[in-house]
């Protein structure tokens, strides 16, 4: 097995990126997040690496992106035995509808009942993309909801899950 590979260069880079490396001291990124799942590492060892660049002040937290939620359960448990901090947000696929994975990029994972009650369990803040599902609320007032534009038809396809639900969510999220 190749040896795991968070580039430190782009830690070191982002303060500048980020405009934040004030008086030439860069402040530490507060939410480093890893955009995939890299599946063929055992998360005790994705772990250990976030938590040298967290206390070497790199960091102040990690999230992930796309990953599962067996995959964010066993980081969760490894974080624990470990005594690292582990994971502190993550960012996948929620929608205000109801996605058709069949269209959507095979690497996106997305958030489903189940995992949400998993992130509302274990007070994990996740920053979702995708939620306004291709334009809801512009097909919302135009009465198409069940229509996606031909742009986005090879992305998604979204059902409404109903208005009623939406303003409930706009109201209280169910793990923010």
């Amino acid at each position: 097995m190749q040896k795991l590979n968070i580039p430190k260069t782009d830690l070191c880079a982002s303060p500048l990126v980020l405009g934040t490396d004030y008086f030439g001291s860069p402040v530490s990124v507060d939410l480093s997040r890893l955009h995939r799942d890299a599946s063929g590492y055992p998360v005790e060892e994705i772990l250990q690496r976030l938590e040298s660049f967290r206390q070497a002040g790199k960091i102040r937290c990690a999230g992930f992106a796309n990953w599962t939620q067996a995959r964010a359960e066993e980081a969760r448990l490894a974080a624990q035995r470990l005594g690292v901090q582990g994971f502190v947000a993550s960012q996948n696929l929620w929608s205000l509808g109801k996605v058709d994975l069949s269209k959507a990029d095979p690497a996106w994972v997305y958030i489903d009942e189940q995992f949400v009650r998993w992130h509302t369990g274990h007070s994990l803040r996740v920053f979702p993309y995708r939620t306004q599902a291709n334009g809801y609320f512009r097909r919302l007032e135009q009465g198409t909801l069940d229509q996606v534009s031909p742009r986005r038809s090879r992305e998604s396809t979204v059902q409404s899950r109903g208005k009623p639900r939406l303003f409930q969510w706009l109201r209280r999220p169910p793990f923010i």
